[in-house]
Order: structure tokens, then sequence, then C-alpha cells
């Protein structure tokens, strides 16, 4: 059989050049019978007609057939014509034979193409001059080119321009030896998208055979191994970080393999074994053993890896570690198995632990887990220490700031209030002036430190069961001059079903405050702030939906009761962008209104942070140009009443805001005044004090009554015009008891129709506005003023500042008090040696000998076991502070709310133990 015809070329999807067939084999067995058969019979004929020449002449040949004779020629002709017949029945038979295989071949390449495109690789092929000539539909996918886009392409077209140089050369160099390999072992690959991205790609090469129909070409496998590599990068991430982590551990590291190789160890190692990282790795783990446990040790590691687990090693035994040096030290191992279904293969990794300092204790105190106790210890001394320092440095700011403007505030209080002499209405001013700004600056430094702490996790919750409308009445007096002077109307709407709860009055006192204080601030001259304050559950904390609001977290807790307070106001409003700079310390919104006003963003910062404290949240809801509403959710704990809570008066006497004391010295005479214009309270009260009297504020005839009660007054002026029961009515009550209707009332008032009051027991009416002199004309008579030459209260002033013991010093000395002035708390028990004083002023932060071991050495000494002792301190004071205090101490009064008035009021309720004695 002659060779097979080759196939025709095709342009199909697949490529220019690629085969329509691949070299099929034929059978022709039809045809080599029927040739065979028409090749014997011209055969026959040819013998016949040789055999039958009968004719010596030899122009006379025949042939003989059965028929008779045949020339020659015609035998030579039939057998032309049995071979062309024979020819033409073999062609056919090809032809047909050809165009089967031609089919066979469309099929089958079909198939392969449907192979091809099924591969979950990319594929091409490229020819001997680098031309694609090949792609299935995975190239497109990876590549963004069509098929139509590549096909006829060099291939450095798929390539990134820096590298398609190189591959020109590379890839001839391959054609001249090509073989079946993996491209570019060794080195990152990188693939060309039609977009410009770049990406990972890993080829494999394979070469057809040159002899096939196709020739020589280049088949190429592409795989995108951008996932790959970036599994490979987070596992060498995961790998160097372990690596760090290893190296970062306190304690010595390794790991052997299943061998008892060293495979890896930490820095830690090369401390406590003195041999370097390459000297180890590679060797046996006996290494580090002492000759004589190497061997025991070989099978005990054959035992632990056939059931390996996370153990402390040769537990109940002593272990020991060899140093390169020779030095054996006890240790103490963990090991942790690794695989084998890990990333690698079976490996141990120990801890190691140099336990000598362990040993060396528990031999000294007998006692196996001292020395990880005492490193548990040590650690907590440590915190300790560093919170300590935190506090330290914290009370020493507070004592650095607030000290100096003590004096600063009482000085220009004293001036401004003529304590000193008369000024002038400039000089008033100027003093008013300092004073204000004062105690703007003490409050923002307050602010400051409290925040501090709060950061710091420094301030804790003094929990303590508070009548919370008793709380709620008296934090709206704080503010209440300052609505006043804007012409503000402060209205409050509170749940009388609130009663009394757990909390920590301070801390809930600064909330409001801070709320009111800064509703008020951004409020026009004239407007509206109302307090409102209710009980509800954890499902009602929510906002407004009408407005733009935010609503910080609430932490998750067991809570399900809380106490809503929400302060509105009329006022400027925020803008919705501006809402989420709320809450936030030093930051206020940037509007051109609140620019014009004073403050450092920490107001609102504090209150959320004392609001989370208690386990609560804040939020706010405001339109801009029609106000705010500031809001905050505290957990309402309800507890029983008892007979310390049913004595509200306790809450209301010991109210330094409603308290003003007399320029007196021992035992003045108690005014009582009962007036709900504070304004107008402060200067009937001012004026009192300068007449020698001690004063106690009520703004409601009910809790004058109460007052009354409490502690019989002396003396009570009453305004007639009050809210709920007006004076009339309380002059009827006060008659009405035994211990009250003697009291000379003196009725002050605008009105000039007072018959009516007079008829109810009032001594004298005093009409508004009136002077000094009217006032003391009024109360001429009616109470026996202390007497000259009352022997002096001996008071004694232990501070380290010389400028806040000389600012005390003219304070008591004005209000008639002899004042021993001392710079520190030897120098005072020194004093106190000396002469026991009637009452000891006394600073706990002082250099040497502080206050608080003055406070105990003075109740050690039997002459000044009773003296009272007045704490005046900028120190922020813990439980544990206040615990040491308890015992020793009668007052504390804090400088972060200090002012003239509340430092005599405390002064004469600590004086009255002097006669108690």
């Amino acid at each position: 059989m002659s060779k097979q015809p080759s196939p025709t070329q095709t342009n199909g999807p697949h490529g220019q050049g690629w085969p329509d067939r691949l070299k099929y084999p034929g059978t022709l067995w039809h045809s080599f019978w029927i040739g065979s058969g028409l090749t014997a019979l011209v055969l026959i004929l040819v013998g016949l007609a040789w055999w039958s020449y009968q004719d010596d002449d030899p122009t006379h040949w025949t042939v003989w057939l059965i028929t008779g004779n045949m020339p020659l020629w015609a035998g030579l002709m039939g057998m032309l014509l049995g071979l062309a017949v024979l020819a033409l029945c073999i062609g056919y038979l090809r032809a047909q034979e050809r165009k089967q295989w031609v089919l066979e071949g469309v099929q089958r390449d079909r198939h392969l193409r449907a192979m091809l495109d099924a591969a979950p690789n990319g594929m091409l092929a490229i020819d001997t001059n680098g031309i694609i000539v090949m792609v299935n539909n995975q190239m497109q996918r990876l590549f963004g080119w069509s098929r139509q886009e590549m096909l006829g392409q060099p291939i450095e077209m798929l390539l990134p321009e820096r590298y398609r140089g190189k591959h020109l050369m590379l890839r001839h160099t391959f054609l001249q030896a090509p073989t079946p390999r993996a491209m570019g072992a060794g080195r990152d690959l990188f693939g060309l998208r039609k977009d410009g991205q770049e990406f990972p790609v890993e080829i494999g090469l394979n070469p057809t055979d040159p002899d096939s129909v196709i020739g020589l070409q280049i088949v190429a496998s592409v795989v995108d191994i951008t996932e790959r590599k970036q599994a490979e990068a987070e596992l060498r991430a995961g790998r160097d970080r372990i690596k760090n982590i290893f190296n970062a551990a306190p304690n010595g590291m390794l790991a052997i393999d299943k061998n008892g190789a060293i495979v890896m160890v930490n820095t830690q190692m090369e401390r406590l074994f003195g041999w370097a990282q390459e000297e180890m790795l590679g060797k046996s783990i006996e290494m580090l053993l002492p000759e004589r446990y190497r061997g025991k040790h070989i099978m005990l590691r054959n035992n632990y890896l056939q059931t390996p687990q996370p153990r402390a090693m040769g537990v109940g035994r002593d272990l020991f570690g060899l140093r390169k040096d020779g030095h054996e030290f006890p240790v103490e191992i963990g090991l942790n198995p690794t695989g084998p279904d890990s990333n690698i293969d079976m490996q141990v990794v120990a801890s190691v632990v140099d336990i000598t300092e362990r040993k060396q204790a528990e031999a000294m105190l007998n006692e196996a887990n001292n020395l990880l106790e005492k490193r548990i210890a040590e650690r907590t001394m440590q915190l300790e220490a560093a919170n300590r320092a935190k506090s330290d440095f914290l009370a020493n700011m507070s004592h650095e700031l607030r000290t100096p403007l003590n004096a600063i505030i009482g000085f220009s209080e004293m001036f401004k209030d003529g304590a000193l002499g008369p000024l002038d209405e400039r000089q008033r001013g100027f003093s008013a002036d300092i004073y204000e700004a004062g105690k703007h600056l003490l409050s923002l430094i307050n602010d400051i430190l409290d925040l501090s702490k709060v950061e710091a996790g420094m301030l804790q919750l003094q929990l303590s069961a508070v009548n919370l409308l008793q709380l709620f009445q008296s934090s709206t007096l704080m503010v209440r001059e300052k609505a006043l002077n804007h012409a503000i109307e402060l209205s409050t709407h509170i749940d009388q079903s609130i009663g009394t709860a757990l909390c920590d009055e301070r801390k809930v006192k600064q909330i409001i405050y801070n709320l009111l204080a800064n509703a008020i601030k951004f409020t026009e001259h004239g407007g509206t702030v109302s307090l409102r304050i209710e009980r509800c559950t954890r499902a009602d904390i929510t906002l407004n939906p009408a407005l733009p609001g935010r609503l910080l977290e609430l932490p998750t807790s067991d809570n399900q009761a809380f106490l809503h307070i929400a302060i509105e106001d009329n006022g400027i409003g925020i803008a919705p962008e501006d809402l989420p700079k709320l809450f936030e310390p030093f930051v206020q919104v940037d509007s051109s209104a609140a620019r014009l006003q004073s403050g450092t963003g920490l107001g609102l910062s504090l209150v959320r942070r004392l609001a989370e404290l208690h386990g609560g949240t804040v939020g706010v809801s405001s339109r801009l140009g029609m106000g705010s509403c500031f809001q905050v959710w505290l957990p309402y704990c309800e507890v029983a009443h008892t007979e310390a809570q049913e004595e509200d008066t306790e809450h209301l006497l010991d109210s330094p805001a409603l308290t003003v004391t007399s320029n007196t010295s021992l035992q003045p005479p108690l005014a009582l005044v009962i007036e709900d214009d504070e304004d107008a309270a402060r200067l009937i009260a001012g004026q009192l004090q300068m007449d020698g009297f001690e004063v106690i504020c009520a703004v409601t005839a009910e809790e004058g009554l109460v007052r009354a009660e409490r502690r019989p007054p002396d003396l009570i002026t009453l305004d007639i015009f009050l809210p709920l029961m007006n004076g009339f009515d309380f002059m009827r009550k006060l008659k009405a008891s035994p211990k009250l209707k003697n009291t000379p009332v003196v009725l002050i008032t605008a009105s000039k129709e007072m018959d009516h009051g007079l008829a109810l027991g009032a001594r004298r009416v005093l009409h508004k506005p009136f002077s000094r002199a009217q006032l003391r004309s009024a109360l001429s008579g009616l109470v026996v003023s202390p007497q000259p030459g009352t022997p002096k209260v001996r008071i004694l002033i232990v501070d380290d500042n010389p400028k806040l013991v000389e600012f005390l010093a003219t304070l008591l000395e004005a209000e008639g008090y002899g004042v021993t002035r001392t710079y520190g708390g030897a120098e005072a028990i020194h004093a106190v040696s000396v002469e026991v004083p009637d009452l000891m002023i006394l600073d706990l932060m002082m250099p040497e000998v502080n206050g608080f071991e003055v406070a105990l050495a003075m109740r050690q000494k039997p002459n000044s076991v009773h003296m009272p002792i007045l704490v005046l301190t900028a120190m922020e004071l813990s439980e544990e502070d206040r615990a040491r205090l308890k015992l020793s101490v009668d007052s504390i009064m804090e400088k972060t709310h200090f002012n003239n008035a509340e430092l005599l009021a405390e002064v004469r309720r600590a004086l009255p133990k002097r006669n108690d004695r």
C-alpha cells in the first residue's frame, strides 16, 4: 500500500493550521481481494497466450482461447484493460477510505477541542515562530483577550513588557531541544491581562512530534496561581508571626523532628544553653542533656512519639539542662506535638524554663510551687505599682493645680464680698472677674482630671443608697442662678415614683449639672430648658425617629430597669454632620454660635464616660435652630427603705450649695432664710453672715419646716410668695409647732400689704429692695448677738503651701478665730504637743510626714484624741484612703469645689464637738 495522503488543513475555531484529523491507519481487505482476482485473471490470459503459440511464422502469433485463436496484440490489450480496471477499483476504494478518515478525524478533533475547552487550566499552542495557533476558553477568561484577538499574535503579547526581550531568547533556546518541562523553574512568572493587570502564573510546556501532521508546536498549560501566592504569602506571614512569637517567648522554645534532631530554636534557647542557633540546628536533642540522662532519654523519646500528646515532661522528676560550658541547671519542660495532619511532618515543640530561682526558693521555703507564685506576686505588684504611680501622678496634678487656685478664688471672694475692707465699684468688679475666672479654670481642671482618671481606668463608682428625688432637686439648684442670669425658664418634670436606688451620688449630680449647664450655655436669652426624669425599660431606650440624632451603644448586661434623664432646650441646635462629634473628648461642634462659647469640649465626653461607668449610655437628638435633647440612661436598682433613708433632712442639711456661714467665732446665732429666688437668698444670707449669723437656706416652705425641725434656728427670714406652700401657710404650721412657735420671723416681700403676716405672728416686715442697714434695723432686738471678748476658738492650719495657709488664716481671722500656722506634718505634731487647738485643718499631701500620718498621730495621743480634724485636700481619695481616714478625721472637704462659705460652714459643723467633749 502506498503512503496515506496528508489530511486537509482548516482554519477551525482553535487555530490556524490546526489539522482536521490525525493520521488514521487504513484497512482495505475488500480492495485487496478484488485486485488480486483481477491480477490472477490477467496472468492466466498471458499464460495461455504463451503456451498457445502454434505457428512458426512470427507474423502469425496467435493465442488460444476457449473460443479459438487470438492475436498477441489482443491479449496484450486485454491485459492492459484488466490492469486499468484494477486501478479504477483501487482508486475508488482509496477515495472512500480517505473520506472515512476525514470524517473520523473531524470527530476526533471536535472531541479534542471539547476536552481542551473543558480543561480547568488555560491551554494554548504556538508554532516555531512563537505565533499563537490555538487557545482554549480558559485562556480567554484568564487574560481577557478573545480567541480571535490572540490567534496569530506572538506569545509575548501575554507577557509583561519587562520580560518580553528575555523570553524571545529563552524561547529560541527551548526550540533547539524541546522537552516536556515546567517553565521558569525557580522563578516567578507573570501574565499580562488585556487591562494591563499582571498576575502570577505557573506554566507547563510540552512539544508536539515534529513528524506529526502538524509539525513541531509547543503546547502550554497556564494556571493562575494568584490565590496560591496569596495563600503562600499568608502562610509565610503566619510562619513569620509564629517565628516572631517563638523568638519573643520569655521561655526557651525548640522543635525536634521524629528522629530527635533539633529543627527550630528561639533566642531564649541561646541564652539558656549558651549555644548559637547554628550550633544546635540539626543536632540531636540529647546534646542539651547531661550525659547520665541521654541513654534513657532516647528510649523515653521513642515511647513518647508512639502516642504524642501535650503534657509536661518528667512529671514528678527533676529535669536538668546542660549548658555549653558544662554547667547543669534545673529546667521545666512542656511538650506539644504537631502533625501528622499539619503542613509539616511530625514534630514536637518544647518549652524550656530555667527554674533555678524557683528551686532555690523551694529549698529556702520548702514549697514546691513558690517560685511560680512569687512571679505572679511580683507581676501583680508591678501592676499595682504602676496603678499607684498613675494614682500618685493624678493626685499630684490635682494637688498642684487646685491648691494655688484655692488661694486665688478664696482671696478674690473675700475682696469682692468686702471682707478685707471696703472697695469701690471698679475694684469690686475686678475682684468678681478674678473670682469667676478662677472658678471657671478650676472647673476645667476638674473636668480634665476626671476624664484622665476615666481614660486611665482609675475612676471607680462609690455606690450607695441615694434618695434620687432629693438628689435631682438639689442638682437643679446648682444651675438655677445661671438660668436666672439669662432669663431662661428652667422647668423640671420628675417621676414621683422614683425612690431610693444604688448609684454614685456625686457622679450622677455631675452628669445632670454638666448637661444642664451645657443646655443653658447654648440657649439664648429668654429661652427654656427642661429636665425630665422617669423610669423606663431596656426596650424603651431609643431616640425620636423624627429628628436627627446619635445614640451610643448600650453595654450588654442583665439590667432591664433604667432611669431616663432628658434635658431639652430650645437653643441653637446642632447640625446633623456635627452629631457624630458629640461625646468625644476635646471636640466641639464647628458652628459660629458654638465657637462663641468658652469651653474645652470635655463636659459631654465626661457625661458619656460617667454613664458608661454606671453601665448606661447617652444619646442626643437635635435640629439646627430648633434646640436639642440630650438623654442619659442609667441602670435603676431600687433598694428597700431604711430609717437612715427616711431622714431626708440629712441630705438637705449637708448640701453645700444651700449653706452660707456667718462671720462670728464660737456658736453664732443660726438664721434660716426661706427664699425661692436664689439671688435674693444669697443677698440676705451674705448680709446676715457679715453681721455674725450662721445661715442655712431653703427654697420652699416645706424644706424650711424640715430644716427648722431638724435644727431649730434663732431667726427665720421668710418670703411670702413661695411655690406650693406659701409664707402664710408656713406661719400657721410654725406656730403650731411647740418647738418652733417662739422663733422670731422676719417677712421679706415686695408687697406693701403685710398686715395679715403680722397678724399671724411675724415680728418684722422688710420690703424689697432693702439695704444692710435696714436689715440690721429689722433684726434689732430679735436675737442676742455674740458678746465681744468671747474666748476665741483656736484653729491649727497644716499645709505645705504657704499661700494657701495665709489665705485660710486670713479668712478665719476675719471671722474672729485664732489661727496657728504650720507648714508640715512634723511641725503640726509638735504644735499640738505644746497646745491642743479646738480644730485642725489638715492637708493630706505633704512631704516627709503626710496628713494620714498626722491624723493617726493625733488619735494616738491622749490630749488630742478627741480634737476635731477637718481635711482640706485636692487629692483624689480612693475607697482605701477614705477607710484610713474614717476613724481619724471628722470631715473631708475637697478643693475641687472649694469656696469660703462652705469652708466656714464645715468649720462650724466641726466646732460644736468641742463643747460635747
